[in-house]
């Protein structure tokens, strides 16, 4: 068995490029960062300079894209290496970038959908 690093990070949602995980043999875990990581915050988790500190690791780490939802107040933060946190409020459009070409939904989508599973 594998042994387990001291901290695992583990989002909501992961995507990982197939031609990246060829060389991955199945473990219980992962030993490589998710291309995109999808973080949905609920009303019970810490608010402030706190959730920063907590998703940039994820960046730090190899993760391309990183997208922290906030249903409660309607926006994403987007997450991109060496570039500053985008903030999107509806009307925006979520896109892939490089990391899921030709991947777009609309905020206005996104939030609906989660709405319908409150």
């Amino acid at each position: 068995m594998t042994e387990h690093p001291p901290q695992v990070r583990v989002a909501d949602i992961a995507f990982i490029a197939q031609d990246r995980l060829k060389d991955v043999k199945p473990e219980d875990w992962l030993p490589i960062p998710p291309d995109l990581a999808v973080e949905v915050i609920s009303e019970y988790d810490k608010t402030g300079a706190t959730r920063a500190k907590r998703h940039a690791p994820y960046i730090e780490n190899g993760t391309r894209l990183l997208w922290v939802i906030y249903p409660e107040t309607r926006d994403v933060q987007v997450w991109r290496p060496d570039q500053p946190v985008q903030i999107l409020t509806v009307p925006a459009v979520l896109d892939g970038g490089d990391v899921l070409p030709g991947f777009s939904l609309s905020l206005e989508t996104l939030f609906s959908a989660l709405d319908a599973l409150a």
